[in-house]
């Protein structure tokens, strides 16, 4: 008997899960270094495949696109959705916000436009 997925399995993995599982263990390892700094907010604004911003890549400047709606990407938007949901179903108050001091890359079509995670808690 052959297995033909659900809609729904379909979409989940469509969704490129190890992208998603590396962003939020980056940003969760941002919130565990600031609450050993006793920090209620942290920053993730580098070094992930959504936030790379020294010097920015293709694929950081088409999420950010893609977050601010200049170009339709299906996958990012519901890759970035889900980076939210994860936080926000614990508690946490998780946002994009423009990295104004990215290096912008020499790959063709450079914007430098890119974004960080902003995420806090009290």
């Amino acid at each position: 008997m052959a297995f033909f997925p659900t809609a729904t399995q379909a979409k989940d993995r469509a969704q490129g899960n190890l992208v998603i599982a590396k962003e939020v263990t980056a940003i969760e390892q941002a919130v565990i270094t600031a609450i050993s700094s006793s920090l209620f907010t942290a920053t993730v604004s580098d070094d992930t495949t959504m936030t790379a911003s020294t010097p920015t890549d293709a694929t950081s400047e088409a999420y950010y696109s893609s977050w601010k709606a200049s170009t339709t990407n299906k996958v990012f938007d519901e890759q970035m959705i889900e980076v939210k949901k994860h936080f926000t179903d614990k508690g946490y108050t998780i946002s994009r916000v423009a990295n104004t001091s990215a290096t912008t890359g020499s790959h063709a079509g450079a914007t430098g436009l890119v974004f960080k995670w902003s995420i806090s808690w009290s």
